[in-house]
């Protein structure tokens, strides 16, 4: 297939189209122009136009992706976030990359920040029904952090602050 101005356009207003809305990763966004039936060299060349115009960056897609993670209603823990970030097809070198400078950047206790926020909630409701045990919450609690990406050691921290309900003075106290 010979490759033209119109085919090109055609791809690219599609990729356009698709980081309208959101961001994307090189490999997320190659994939699904590659499923709509464009030929892999079309979609190498716009994907290289839109890295070259600053349109298309791993790197920053992978920054904003841990920032509003880590930050939004449902935090995730470094090794998730990784996860999620290779599940995005970002290189494993740019996930790390971009874990230490958000991680780095909002303080060694931002994780910890997130893990409590969560453990609080999901605290509140194991203790909410009836007839719970507060030595089989704990266990609840450290399995959801532990899904949730969160290092044991920082789930230790989080069941010990909410089991004995000085969450809000360990934020205080560690910044």
């Amino acid at each position: 297939m010979r490759l033209t101005r119109d085919v090109f356009d055609e791809c690219r207003e599609r990729a356009l189209s698709l980081l309208d809305r959101r961001a994307h990763s090189v490999g997320q966004l190659r994939a699904k122009l590659l499923k709509r039936g464009f030929a892999e060299a079309l979609v190498t060349l716009v994907t290289d136009d839109l890295f070259r115009t600053g349109l298309l960056d791993d790197q920053q897609f992978a920054v904003a992706f841990c920032e509003e993670r880590l930050q939004g209603s449902n935090p995730a823990g470094r090794r998730r976030l990784k996860a999620e970030l290779l599940r995005r097809q970002v290189s494993a070198e740019l996930a790390e990359e971009a874990l230490s400078a958000v991680l780095d950047d909002a303080g060694a206790d931002s994780e910890y920040a997130s893990a409590l926020a969560a453990g609080r909630r999901k605290w509140s409701a194991l203790r909410a029904r009836p007839g719970s045990d507060p030595r089989l919450d704990r266990d609840r609690l450290l399995r959801f952090l532990a899904g949730r990406g969160f290092s044991a050691e920082i789930g230790y921290r989080v069941a010990a602050a909410v089991a004995s309900g000085a969450g809000a003075a360990d934020v205080t106290a560690a910044e």
